[in-house]
């Protein structure tokens, strides 16, 4: 684990990922399978598998720390098992989520907004099955609180767009 993580550091400050399929580190492209094989000298050809689907699923992992630690700061920490069935649960709707469209109109924005709303509200809908009664009150708390921020982003983005007709606005939204 500290080999792959320094291993994963080194290639971050190397170099920064060019939205291809390859990596440039010190000036040089990298292929995407020359990071793959740097990776395995690490892990061992067994474990790569199970590296790129950790590595697919790297937005769940992420939100699945953030509800963790926000549960936990409410004195409704998770159990190894809880985490793991919510991490599932993540995975599983993304999986049946919609992609996301480019960020590059009011309307597609707009449409990002929805569709992050209508994942939060189905992950809470199978929160239960893993979680306690307290916790999924506190996630749909959460959840509450970023889908109003979003949607108050969205309107500010919107009213600028009314105030400068003609301008191309730069826009973004209140990621999860």
């Amino acid at each position: 684990k500290e080999d792959l993580e320094a291993l994963l550091i080194d290639m971050q400050v190397e170099g920064a990922w060019s939205g291809t399929s390859t990596y440039e580190i010190r000036g040089r492209d990298i292929p995407q399978r020359e990071r793959y094989e740097r990776i395995a000298a690490v892990i061992g050809d067994e474990n790569l598998p199970q590296f790129l689907t950790l590595e697919e699923d790297v937005y769940e992992y992420a939100e699945t720390q953030r509800i963790s630690a926000l549960l936990a700061r409410r004195d409704a920490p998770l159990t190894r098992g809880q985490r793991d069935g919510l991490f599932r649960i993540l995975v599983d709707v993304r999986r049946e989520s919609p992609s996301r469209p480019p960020l590059d109109s009011i309307e597609n924005l707009e449409r990002i907004v929805r569709d992050l709303d209508e994942y939060q509200r189905h992950v809470t809908e199978l929160a239960p099955t893993v979680l306690s009664g307290t916790q999924v009150s506190y996630m749909f708390e959460i959840y509450q609180n970023r889908s109003r921020l979003r949607a108050d982003g969205l309107e500010r983005q919107k009213q600028w767009i009314a105030d400068h007709p003609g301008e191309r606005p730069k826009l973004s939204y209140l990621g999860d």
